[in-house]
């Protein structure tokens, strides 16, 4: 597919939350929901080794719509390959979040911003396109006693 997704990341909540923080990617819109959420990992620099979720609610405590679960082996692994364009539009007042981590329980809130455009030839997707804020250490900071 040619067409890109361009989505806004907001962390909104994690053990070691020290300030705002978000960032911008641009990805294919056939792009899994398994990939999205390596990206934002990615971005991050988390390790990537505990269970997460992506899952459509109102709010970010609020009633799953539906959800997915990354990394557990008795969740449906068909259900991470589904794609970025298959699940937009979300639906009235529904909204995407991703979470990690359920001990340090950090959550993204995913806002697809305007429509599908033409991927850029030449250019290699996922990308970083902006990111403004604190970014966030997994572990916090251990010079300040945090771990």
């Amino acid at each position: 597919m040619n067409t890109v997704l361009t989505l806004s990341i907001t962390c909104i909540s994690g053990a070691y939350l020290a300030g705002d923080y978000r960032f911008v990617l641009a990805l294919q819109a056939d792009s899994t929901l398994e990939e999205l959420a390596a990206c934002i990992l990615d971005v991050l620099g988390f390790d990537g080794d505990h269970y997460s979720e992506l899952y459509v609610a109102n709010t970010p405590h609020g009633k799953r719509a539906w959800s997915i679960w990354l990394g557990d082996p008795e969740e449906d692994a068909d259900a991470a390959q589904a794609r970025l364009c298959d699940i937009y539009p979300l639906g009235h007042n529904k909204k995407l979040y991703y979470r990690y981590d359920l001990g340090a329980d950090w959550k993204f809130h995913i806002v697809r911003k305007g429509r599908e455009t033409k991927a850029l030839e030449g250019q290699d997707y996922p990308m970083l396109v902006m990111e403004e804020g604190v970014k966030p250490l997994e572990y916090g900071d251990t010079d300040d006693g945090f771990c």
